[in-house]
């Protein structure tokens, strides 16, 4: 607490941009979980962001409803969260006469992999509610493309990191952290 309340020092707001960009066919929806990271209960942390071009639509950061038996059922959970999150945002964008993509990006393999293939393979105790994402990708309806760890955007909503990965993550969904006020803003005191 101490060390987030230090950083919050100078750090008053955050200002989401909305700067004028060309119209991007595609939403992409960065995923990524934290194995087993509450202490208490073992549950692992997802975490996720949705962009169309460079405008953020969407996060979250949630702890995952099931116990993950492995990081990659951890990261897959997160990629069947992103996923529903993207059709759902997709939707929503058809019912406004737009008819976009959806690609999920994860950094992990094993996730990836689960979502690729049909069926359960090894991983049997994975729910079998949860496998209606391998089905889109057969369909094509979304697809799941691997990202470097530092690339990550949703990798900040998972897990505690560095000063520089935050403005990296802010810079990546056009955020600054500003420590003035806002001209509008009323005058505490007056």
């Amino acid at each position: 607490m101490k060390r987030l309340a230090r950083y919050l020092l100078d750090k008053s707001r955050c200002v989401v941009k909305y700067s004028y960009q060309e119209w991007v066919n595609e939403i992409n929806v960065w995923v990524d979980s934290d194995w087993a990271g509450c202490h208490e209960t073992r549950k692992s942390t997802s975490g996720g962001v949705i962009m169309h071009g460079r405008h953020i639509v969407k996060h979250w950061s949630s702890t995952q409803n099931v116990i993950a038996l492995s990081s990659g059922e951890a990261e897959y959970y997160a990629i069947v969260k992103g996923a529903s999150q993207g059709l759902g945002v997709k939707g929503l964008m058809h019912d406004m006469g737009e008819s976009v993509k959806i690609t999920v990006k994860t950094d992990a393999s094993a996730a990836k992999g689960i979502a690729s293939r049909r069926g359960l393979g090894k991983i049997k105790h994975i729910e079998l509610s949860q496998l209606w994402v391998q089905e889109k990708m057969v369909r094509r309806e979304i697809d799941i493309r691997k990202v470097g760890t530092h690339e990550n955007l949703a990798d900040a909503l998972t897990k505690h990191v560095g000063r520089e990965i935050v403005e990296r993550h802010c810079s990546g969904v056009d955020c600054e952290i500003r420590n003035d006020r806002h001209k509008e803003m009323p005058v505490l005191g007056a």
